[in-house]
């Protein structure tokens, strides 16, 4: 986490009344939408309420999070001595796709002087009531020992076919497994999983460890586009499809204030705005009006009266301990599959190596829709991982998945904060949408200096020099290797 962000004015009064852009919040989206408008020549000033940088993104120590928390009356139950500031927490634990919009968004920006990431090579479920390595590469699954021939055929099958792979297509059975994907194209992708005859142990791994579907309610379309996602991202960065950024998700939002600020940004925390007129703001703390064509506020939660149907509540705990969870290593994805429950649950394992977590500790986020109460809903999964006397400190708390107001001139439009997603893709595309919007034929992020100043050395690697393994990777230049007899 970047202890210093971009450049803050605390000045009662600025010394510009007019601005392009004025944008609340600095949430990945917002923060995304600044840097763009920023690069494209706007002059922005980016305001948050907190006294933190990425709104629900935002990666904090202990104090600050479990304060967050409190403020929100989400906390239901907590056990152990609390953590020092050795510990970063994520308010929403994300991981980013190796093969996306957003990895592509970074690279382009230049962002990535910034950034650091750790790639998550090790992918976890859960069978017969035991953790077991998932196989997410050829090489896994030709090595798998709990896979016999004929399972490991259908699942190298549904990877070419999830492809859209021809390199087998003068196969008899390729216009019958066509006409089959299109058949079960609305209906459930465990239902089309049955039908390719994958043992429930195989469609549990597609569900839950590719997909990362919440329920068996996932539709094939979806399903077929999700696995499709995870293996285009294998073997881009090191063995794995998934990159966690090292010090938490906040330092993406981070990375693009910091852009913005490079770019001419300015920023103002613990500042809320209120919109006077489409074209005026005031500053809360000093009343200063500021004239402005553009006006952004991401911050502004629907009332429960608004008849927009609320998208539930998560259950979430976090538990540090001084080991891995059983049968695992290191930073780990760990997809438990619904037992007892309609529900599965996720566990994101973070270790020193991350800059979240200090060395001999880690950090387990669990979660998973709420069906009764995170205690209810979560201990099992957690008992299940790890033993009592591991335990330093256990939090179960909830996360209400609220609509937010998007506010722009003229226009008022609404989001569904998505925290159970995996990724943070759909908050870019909301970025990349705003931009289009008011910059129309730009490039989005594209204009960014060959040099940026104040780099954060800390720990920065080139973000292209993280190992590329093509042996692993299930690109179409790699699928020409016949099927496991």
């Amino acid at each position: 986490m970047i202890e210093e962000g971009p450049t803050t004015h605390c000045h009662d009064i600025l010394d510009q009344d007019r601005f392009d852009a004025v944008i609340v919040g600095t949430g990945l989206w917002q923060s995304m939408l600044a840097a763009g408008l920023s690069i494209a020549g706007k002059s922005v000033l980016h305001c948050d309420p907190n006294e933190y940088y990425g709104g629900e993104c935002a990666t904090l120590p202990w104090a600050q999070f479990y304060k967050s928390l409190l403020d929100k009356g989400a906390i239901y139950s907590s056990y152990g001595e609390d953590p020092g500031q050795q510990f970063l927490f994520d308010l929403q634990p994300k991981v980013i796709f190796s093969t996306s919009n957003l990895v592509d968004d970074i690279v382009k920006s230049k962002s990535f002087h910034y950034l650091s990431f750790q790639c998550i090579n090790n992918y976890y479920t859960v069978l017969d009531g035991a953790v077991t390595a998932v196989p997410i590469s050829k090489a896994d699954i030709f090595q798998c020992g709990f896979l016999d021939r004929s399972e490991k055929r259908r699942f190298m099958k549904l990877m070419h076919i999830a492809l859209g792979d021809d390199t087998h297509s003068q196969a008899p059975s390729n216009s019958y497994d066509n006409e089959l994907r299109q058949r079960f194209r609305d209906l459930p992708f465990a239902l089309y999983l049955e039908e390719l005859q994958l043992s429930k142990a195989l469609q549990d791994i597609v569900l839950y460890s590719l997909c990362f579907a919440d329920s068996a309610e996932l539709k094939t379309a979806d399903g077929i586009l999700l696995v499709r996602k995870f293996i285009k991202s294998l073997g881009k960065f090191d063995s794995g499809a998934l990159l966690y950024p090292v010090y938490g998700t906040g330092d993406i939002p981070q990375a693009f204030c910091r852009l913005s600020a490079v770019n001419g940004g300015i920023y103002l925390l613990r500042s809320d705005v209120t919109a006077k007129c489409p074209k005026t703001v005031i500053l809360s703390e000093s009343q200063q009006a500021i004239e402005c064509d553009i006006f952004v506020d991401g911050s502004i939660e629907l009332p429960d009266s608004s008849g927009i149907k609320s998208s539930g509540v998560l259950s979430r705990c976090i538990c540090i301990t001084t080991a891995p969870s059983k049968n695992t290593s290191s930073v780990s994805l760990i997809m438990m599959p619904p037992m007892l429950r309609k529900h599965s649950v996720r566990v994101l394992q973070l270790d020193e190596t991350t800059g979240c977590a200090p060395k001999g500790c880690y950090i387990l986020y669990l979660s998973s829709i709420q069906e009764e109460n995170p205690e209810s809903d979560l201990r099992a999964a957690l008992d299940l991982l790890v033993v009592e006397e591991h335990r330093q400190k256990t939090l179960f708390y909830s996360e209400s998945l609220h609509s937010n107001l998007i506010q722009v001139p003229e226009v008022l439009t609404s989001t569904i904060e998505s925290g159970f997603s995996m990724d943070m893709d759909h908050k870019a595309e909301i970025a990349r949408a705003l931009f289009s919007r008011y910059c129309p034929g730009s490039h989005f992020l594209q204009k960014s200096p060959d040099q940026l100043p104040d780099v954060d050395l800390r720990n920065n690697p080139e973000f292209n020099e993280i190992t590329v393994d093509a042996d692993n990777s299930f690109d179409n230049d790699h699928c020409s290797e016949p099927y496991p007899e």
